[in-house]
């Protein structure tokens, strides 16, 4: 068997190859699977019958099943970075609260001990986002004893937002074993301009009257599909336009562009590909499959730039008359009278129009609250 096998294989000692084939049964998806694969040995088969192979197999897989598993795909312990000093160690032992619960003094003791012994200078242990298991009564009581009996030189930093509740938490303060840093949340300006957000701005079209329902799906899209990373914001440009209705003046608000939206993302085939299949969008606007992103001028023109003084922009004058169309004068020395609209400069909100005097048109240039619908 050896000089059949080196015939093929340059391995010393290599004495036998099997095959191991592997049916899993899964009952809540009512299926299974079947995986085939090839083993090497240097035991001759005097020494490793198939039956020994296979329970060999099986040892091996209970090991990394029962323990490997969990470290590895949970924990990530093979993709740790901690290789300075004991870092690695001391996170090994931590893992080891995953199921070691009904030995945590012992771990505890043996953490405490261990750090003692091998690292005695002065070292910093950061527990970041600690709200977030703070409510895991073994890890506070582990926390609690941990902090007991560490030496002087091991210093515990716990970032958290909200206070933190230890058992015994007053005990330590008075023996000034535990000390409180309250900093303020650091005020962040946001950029003045929407530009430089992260990201580029682009535009998607729908069909008109639909862009909220449309903003709604997206946004519940983005979030059942974990693109919070690469798609911020959905926005439809809005504006406010003053129109007259009854004689009064009514601030609305209106959709700059019907039937369009902003998209702030992260381009890609998989972000493109949220956004493009998202029901009631049809499509980019530009390139289908490589979309142009607006440029900063077109951005800051649709949303506008942040200042600190700046004033509330004044709301667009609508107006609700055409060029050609009779109107009726209201107020000023021409009240009463009828004319035809000439011209409207919606910028100084003023009509000239056309009022019939003594049997002539003559032009009058009127503002808009001195005009109404004929």
């Amino acid at each position: 068997m050896i000089l059949e096998l080196n015939d093929y294989l340059d391995w010393p000692y290599l004495a036998q190859v099997f095959r191991l084939e592997r049916i899993c049964w899964y009952p809540y998806y009512r299926g299974r699977t079947r995986k085939i694969a090839y083993g090497l040995s240097s035991m001759m088969p005097a020494r490793a019958s198939p039956e020994r192979l296979l329970n060999l197999s099986r040892e091996y897989w209970e090991i990394e099943n029962g323990l490997h598993y969990r470290r590895d795909v949970t924990l990530h312990e093979d993709a740790t970075r901690l290789t300075i000093g004991n870092a690695g160690r001391i996170m090994a032992a931590l893992n080891n609260l995953v199921s070691w619960e009904e030995s945590l003094e012992s771990l505890v003791v043996t953490m405490t001990n261990e750090m003692y012994d091998t690292i005695r200078e002065h070292f910093l242990l950061v527990l970041d986002d600690y709200h977030l298991v703070e409510d895991v009564e073994t890890i506070r009581g582990f926390l609690s004893r941990f902090v007991k009996l560490s030496d002087e030189n091991c210093h515990l930093t716990l970032s958290s937002r909200r206070l933190t509740h230890l058992s015994n938490l007053p005990r330590m303060i008075a023996d000034e074993q535990v000390e409180g840093l309250d900093l303020p949340a650091p005020e962040i300006k946001p950029p003045a301009s929407p530009y430089d957000l992260p990201g580029s701005w682009y535009v998607i079209h729908s069909y008109s009257g639909y862009e909220n329902k449309v903003k709604a799906n997206l946004e519940t899209r983005i979030r059942s599909m974990h693109r919070e990373d690469a798609i911020f914001e959905v926005t439809i440009p809005m504006e406010d336009v003053v129109e007259i209705k009854a004689g009064r003046k009514v601030t609305v608000a209106r959709k700059q562009f019907p039937g369009y939206l902003l998209v702030r993302m992260f381009m890609d085939d998989d972000s493109w590909a949220v956004v493009r299949n998202t029901p009631g969008v049809t499509g980019f606007v530009g390139n289908a499959n490589k979309p142009t992103p607006l440029s900063r001028r077109e951005v800051e023109r649709i949303l506008g730039v942040r200042k600190d003084q700046e004033e509330k922009k004044a709301p667009r004058f609508k107006p609700e008359w055409e060029v050609g169309e009779t109107v009726r004068v209201v107020e000023g020395p021409f009240a009463d009278f009828n004319g035809v609209i000439e011209d409207i400069n919606v910028d100084q909100s003023k009509v000239r129009v056309l009022v019939d005097i003594f049997g002539r048109e003559t032009p009058v240039e009127l503002s808009f609250e001195q005009i109404q619908k004929f």
